[in-house]
């Protein structure tokens, strides 16, 4: 029932707009990625259907942020040695084939 109110809601977007949708649609699962809880889900479908046609409405109308600006990148680099000790050779080589078929 809510994918086929999401798919109808899809269907009335202008092709010209998908690029739009599917960068917010990208967004959305890195956010989820990104904030993932342990907590079962307790919001209403009325309330994920609302979101989601903000987030279109937001996308066609341009209020969009480009995924390159969502996260603040430290322009320092990072400083190696937090941690003591030296890695061996064995290290930096290769994985066997067989570690990588895994």
């Amino acid at each position: 029932m809510l994918l086929q109110k999401i798919i109808d809601e899809i269907k009335a977007i202008p092709e010209a707009q998908y690029e739009q949708l599917y960068e917010l649609i990208q967004g959305f699962h890195h956010q989820i990625d990104s904030d993932r809880i342990a907590e079962p889900y307790d919001t209403l479908d009325e309330e994920i259907i609302e979101g989601i046609r903000e987030g279109m409405r937001q996308a066609l109308t341009g209020e969009v942020i480009p995924l390159e600006e969502l996260w603040e990148e430290d322009d320092q680099p990072r400083t190696p040695g937090l941690l003591q000790g030296k890695l061996s050779d064995i290290f930096f080589e290769p994985l066997p084939e067989s570690e990588l078929m895994k």
